[in-house]
């Protein structure tokens, strides 16, 4: 099992990125204890440009995983 510590400061930078980069929206609300707060939600657009980019990592990684075993392969001889 993988678990991934999340210390304080490290979740906002992370979303900035995204948001940057318009894979994510968000917006601020009023809160009733403390400062506003800030909403970050992906939008059908934002979703449908995840799972392109998504689909080209995934054709990259098959490339890359053939480059690397075609190597493998090759030296084992």
């Amino acid at each position: 099992m993988v678990i991934y510590i999340i210390k304080k400061g490290m979740l906002y930078p992370a979303l900035i990125r995204p948001e940057e980069k318009e894979y994510l929206s968000s917006y601020w609300q009023d809160s009733i204890e403390g400062p506003k707060r800030k909403y970050n939600y992906a939008t059908k657009l934002d979703i449908a440009q995840f799972q392109d980019q998504w689909a080209e990592w995934n054709a990259f990684q098959d490339i890359l995983r053939k480059v690397v075993s075609h190597t493998y392969e090759y030296a084992q001889k």
